[in-house]
């Protein structure tokens, strides 16, 4: 069986074009993409209907914005029927460096993690694919436990284990959410140098009302407690992100 990207469009074709293009252009192994679209009005759903790349697309459509949570879940349930082994739950604003999907699977495969990610580049797209080329090649045995909420990638039996995302959640704190259900379920997730993908950050949310995001930490309080928004795979320490930060700088995790 394929393993599954899953992705929720909302407008902003133009982001879900490029995505899909990168796909197809750097994928080495074959996906089946599941594209939940919420209620787009610019024309995504019929556009992404209409393409023909490398790998096999399944567009659902939703009547209006469900958020995020709802859409991956819908998404995550179609890719599970079809018999998915690992599921990539991903922002649409997302470019794929060079052999991305060998470096993923093939870290999976021999480290038996169950919940993963790429490292997530935010620097220039000019000159992205020759970095990710470099950076793997210097760190593809390099790993750090953490999860980029960007691009999440599960072994299908989390799943059953963890569940599916918390469908409260609109579009903010849902995948921190996550993170703390997979760490009480003894899951560790963890970012490998193998595989790098490049993120166009905040290309989406400014489009949202502002109350999404005060809306989504009252939730996450609710449920986990004021204490928990300092939660180390949460909220990294601050000389923890500097340290990160220059060793990115000279291309290492």
């Amino acid at each position: 069986m394929k393993p599954a990207l899953v992705f929720a469009t909302w407008n902003g074709w133009e982001l879900t074009a490029r995505f899909l293009d990168s796909i197809d252009a750097h994928a080495r192994r074959d996906w089946r993409l599941v594209a939940v679209d919420n209620g787009s009005t610019d024309g995504s759903a019929d556009r992404l209907e209409a393409r023909r790349g490398r790998h096999e697309l399944r567009v659902l459509r939703n009547g209006e914005n469900l958020g995020c949570a709802k859409a991956w879940n819908r998404g995550i349930r179609e890719a599970l029927a079809g018999g998915a082994p690992y599921v990539g739950v991903l922002n649409n604003d997302l470019v794929f460096g060079p052999g991305w999907d060998e470096g993923l699977l093939g870290f999976a495969a021999t480290s038996g993690a169950r919940a993963f990610c790429p490292h997530v580049d935010e620097g220039p797209l000019a000159g992205f694919d020759e970095r990710a080329r470099r950076f793997a090649r210097r760190n593809h045995a390099r790993t750090r436990l953490r999860m980029r909420s960007e691009a999440m990638f599960f072994a299908r039996d989390v799943f059953e284990d963890v569940g599916l995302y918390d469908e409260r959640f609109f579009v903010s704190y849902e995948d921190f959410d996550y993170f703390l259900r997979l760490e009480a379920a003894g899951i560790r997730p963890v970012e490998t140098g193998a595989a790098v993908v490049w993120h166009q950050a905040k290309s989406t949310r400014r489009h949202l009302p502002a109350d999404h995001e005060v809306e989504g930490r009252r939730l996450f309080v609710e449920k986990w407690g004021e204490h928990e928004l300092r939660h180390p795979g949460f909220e990294i320490p601050r000389g923890q992100r500097r340290l990160w930060r220059w060793r990115e700088r000279f291309g290492f995790l």
